[in-house]
């Protein structure tokens, strides 16, 4: 059995502020059913252009995850188009 645990950690404080109920701000289920229901189901084409993704959904200071196995099968391109279209303060997760 271990006794102690091989740590740095010295001392570990209090909270410095009280916690707080979490508060749900999403639709109700009821809302989001009706979305569900009402939104087309059709088939359509989803496919889009590095260039047009990046400009869509790459903003300022966004956390972003790069696809692969450690340094194998990264997508390089969308890492290029990203550099080319100036996005900053990104976080890589």
């Amino acid at each position: 059995m271990i006794n102690s645990v091989n740590s740095k950690i010295k001392n570990i404080s209090n909270l410095q502020y009280e916690e707080k109920k979490f508060e749900y701000w999403g639709p109700t289920p009821k809302e989001a059913r009706k979305v569900m229901v009402e939104k087309s189901h059709a088939l359509r084409d989803k496919r889009t252009s590095l260039k047009e993704a990046v400009s869509k959904y790459i903003k300022d200071g966004i956390n972003i995850g790069i696809g692969g196995f450690v340094n194998t099968r990264v997508p390089v391109a969308i890492i290029h188009e990203i550099i080319r279209q100036g996005a900053r303060d990104l976080t890589l997760s």
